[in-house]
């Protein structure tokens, strides 16, 4: 195995543990919001995004650094848009 696809593993490991820890506190209506950006959007932009990936023309080092930053910014999208915090009792 390539050492940058283990970080690029790592990344996407922690991306989907917080998007788990973030969809723990969801109701009902928020659990459908999330699945349907899960299927409409982050699993699209992963599987396309790899393919787009190895086609860059660049080195090993500068791809998946690349791929890792657009990956961290499609996961935090995902997670903050599809999946509210959720709203304090007070609030």
């Amino acid at each position: 195995m390539q050492p940058e696809r283990i970080f690029v593993g790592v990344l996407l490991l922690i991306g989907f543990l917080w998007l788990r820890h973030r969809a723990r506190g969801l109701d009902e209506a928020g659990r459908s919001r999330a699945y349907k950006g899960v299927l409409l959007f982050l699993i699209p932009v992963l599987l396309g995004g790899r393919w787009a990936f190895d086609r860059l023309p660049f080195g090993p080092w500068e791809n998946a650094a690349i791929e890792m930053a657009t990956l961290a910014a499609a996961i935090a999208f995902a997670g903050l848009v599809f999946m509210p915090a959720a709203k304090k009792d007070g609030e």
